[in-house]
């Protein structure tokens, strides 16, 4: 390929690729930016998104964990894991091993099985709004610092980030957002104390 021919290809592919940009801006212009609310409503019943909403991010916000990395620590008998993921979804108590876990249980200590069983039974506590969003804070952060060493983009300051919060806060109409602790100083230590992320992005420093 001649020196000419290779500039041409080049050029062709820059052009495909604006080309393919625009094409997507029009589509999720024209698919999200209007949506109706029954579109929203038939996205949100979508058996993947309901899956998401209830299992997967219930894991990760809470656990820092996907669901089969708790399933894992559920089969090998966490009892504790095991009433977490039934509250989400108790047809995980007829997974073969976590029967077979809870049933070996009923002989070897009928007495924990039965408090075991009624723990079961029990609603799970009220979960806290501010330990939530500083699960969701610290993941934002730990993503912008991955962005920031591998891209070099900006930073974000607890300030920042408890912006991101206001202006979600104030899209559905509220003043603002009173669940983060208050000071900027009390973010910032809540979101580097926090290491419920750390399984999952091994980074080489903190917030």
């Amino acid at each position: 390929m001649t020196i000419e021919e290779e500039a041409i290809l080049i050029s062709e592919i820059d052009q495909n690729k604006q080309n393919l940009k625009k094409e997507f801006d029009t589509l999720f212009n024209e698919k999200y930016t209007n949506i109706s609310q029954k579109e929203s409503f038939d996205f949100i019943s979508h058996q993947e998104i309901q899956f998401f909403m209830r299992i997967i991010a219930p894991c990760l916000i809470i656990h820092g964990k996907f669901p089969s990395a708790l399933l894992r620590r559920a089969r090998l008998g966490d009892e504790n894991i095991i009433k977490w993921l039934a509250r989400l979804d108790n047809s995980v108590l007829k997974d073969s091993k976590i029967a077979q876990y809870i049933h070996k249980l009923s002989f070897n200590n009928p007495t924990k099985h039965k408090i075991f069983c009624r723990s079961l039974a029990e609603e799970s506590s009220t979960l806290d709004i501010c330990e939530i969003k500083i699960s969701i804070a610290t993941l934002i952060s730990r993503v912008n610092l991955i962005f920031h060493k591998t891209c070099g983009s900006q930073r974000l300051n607890a300030e920042e980030i408890r912006n991101l919060f206001t202006q979600e806060a104030r899209r559905h109409g509220l003043e603002d957002d009173f669940d983060l602790p208050a000071s900027k100083e009390a973010l910032y230590k809540r979101i580097k104390r926090n290491t419920i992320w750390d399984e999952l992005f091994k980074l080489p420093d903190k917030f």
